[in-house]
């Protein structure tokens, strides 16, 4: 049967008598879900394939039913399948033949999208999936968890084409650097800001993007190894491990006809330029590696991938400027891991297990929050297994939900053509659609199905 029906089973009986029958629901593993409606088995609440509630938690509902005429009982064990109903969802494959894509953004005034590759390369794609070479990002390591990671137009893209980009330089160093989305060779000559990596090849980070208050944020990994060895996340003086925000400037005296260099600061109101102990671009510590993350209104969500046992989404203000720390390495997610400390920690506000199963997963991508979606409002997924969920209730700073009220969307997302499998990174267009960029090399456009 098909999610969202109540009757699930007719019941077929017969009295050779004649004499009125009596149905009930006598066993089986999910019993407590049914009721008898007349000779009907129905759910007493309609199951949702996406969020299923029978005991193995596979979709197959096991219950016995019983018939009797007062003298004799018959009893009989049914095994109700549900199915899926897309609802509303239509996936079509875009674009594809990216060597490793890293992060999609959308091309401000345009319906155009940016799409990086690890090797550096950035292309425009049209909505007809038609893909151009806008520049390439050199000088770069691909080492390890390296390559080009992150992208973000600026505030005055219609003006001068630039962006801002996370590379990771060829010595190890995270590198801010400006570039200009015009034509196909690379103007990357000028790093904004270089953040020291040295040791390890993973744990970058590599989310950024201009904030509603104008400002540049930035997520930065703990800089590699198990456990935080070099104690970076917790460092207040380290930029690893970290949010940092930046006030964006663009060079004052540029002409207006050539390309311009941006200017990155701490901003206003960053808790360490109010207070001495830390690094002033710092805004919150504590996180492992943020790979992803987005803006809702002016809050941050952000996907920390874990080290052993559970992925969390951090909730962070953007607006109060308090210092936030989100406990890596003392706790993984609410779990005690290493260490200790005398600063209040902020728990995440959502975190699921490492595993395989349809709840689980071992590295969390923060995707959008999905408007205009009837039933879709926070989505994101897991890279390692594929796994696409969607949460449609509120995130409370403080309170940590478990994946029990989350809906696993994964097949409602599979495309018409290709696949989703390793999502590498969400973004909301200028047509106001949401689109999943997969690491094999394709990008995808969820509409909305008639």
């Amino acid at each position: 049967m098909v999610e969202n029906n109540a009757t699930a089973y007719r019941i077929d009986g017969r009295d050779q008598n004649g004499d009125s029958l009596t149905y009930s629901v006598s066993g089986g593993a999910d019993a407590s879900l049914f009721s008898i409606t007349g000779s009907d088995l129905v759910f007493k609440a309609a199951p949702n394939y996406e969020r299923p509630r029978d005991a193995n938690l596979d979709n197959i509902y096991v219950v016995e039913v019983s018939v009797s005429d007062g003298r004799e009982t018959a009893r009989k064990t049914v095994e109700i399948t549900v199915t899926n109903d897309k609802e509303g969802i239509a996936v079509t494959r875009v674009a594809t033949g990216f060597n490793q894509p890293t992060f999609v953004t959308p091309v401000p005034g345009s319906n155009r999208l940016f799409v990086s590759e690890k090797g550096g390369r950035i292309y425009s794609v049209d909505m007809s999936g038609v893909k151009t070479l806008a520049t390439t990002v050199t000088d770069i390591s691909t080492a390890g968890e390296g390559g080009l990671l992150g992208m973000a137009p600026t505030p005055d893209f219609a003006n001068f084409s630039g962006m801002i980009v996370f590379a990771v330089a060829q010595n190890g160093d995270i590198e801010l650097r400006t570039i200009y989305a015009t034509g196909g060779t690379s103007r990357d000559g000028v790093t904004n800001y270089a953040i020291p990596h040295p040791t390890y090849t993973n744990h970058y980070g590599g989310w950024m993007t201009f904030g509603p208050d104008g400002n540049l944020y930035v997520a930065t990994g703990d800089g590699g190894g198990a456990g935080d060895p070099e104690g970076n996340a917790q460092n207040p003086q380290s930029k690893l491990g970290k949010i940092l925000r930046f006030r964006y400037d663009a060079d004052p005296y540029a002409g207006a006809s050539v390309p311009r260099n941006f200017q990155l600061s701490p901003a206003v109101g960053n808790p360490y330029t109010v207070r001495s102990g830390g690094d002033p671009t710092v805004y919150a510590l504590g996180l492992r590696n943020p790979f992803r993350a987005t803006f809702d209104g002016n809050n941050l969500l952000i996907g920390d991938v874990g080290q052993d046992k559970v992925e969390e989404i951090d909730w962070l203000s953007t607006t109060d400027g308090a210092l936030t720390n989100f406990g890596w390495p003392v706790r993984e997610g609410t779990l005690p891991y290493q260490g200790s400390t005398t600063s209040m920690l902020t728990n995440p506000v959502l975190q699921y297990r490492h595993g395989s199963g349809w709840f689980e997963g071992n590295s969390i991508i923060m995707g959008v929050r999905a408007s205009g979606y009837p039933g879709l409002k926070y989505l994101f997924a897991d890279f390692a297994n594929g796994n696409i969920w969607n949460y449609s209730g509120d995130f409370v700073s403080g309170t940590t939900l478990d994946m029990n009220n989350v809906e696993n969307r994964s097949d409602d997302f599979q495309p018409e053509v290709g696949t989703i499998d390793n999502p590498v990174a969400f973004t909301v267009g200028g047509d106001g659609l949401v689109y999943i960029l997969d690491f094999d090399g394709e990008l995808f456009r969820v509409g909305k199905a008639n």
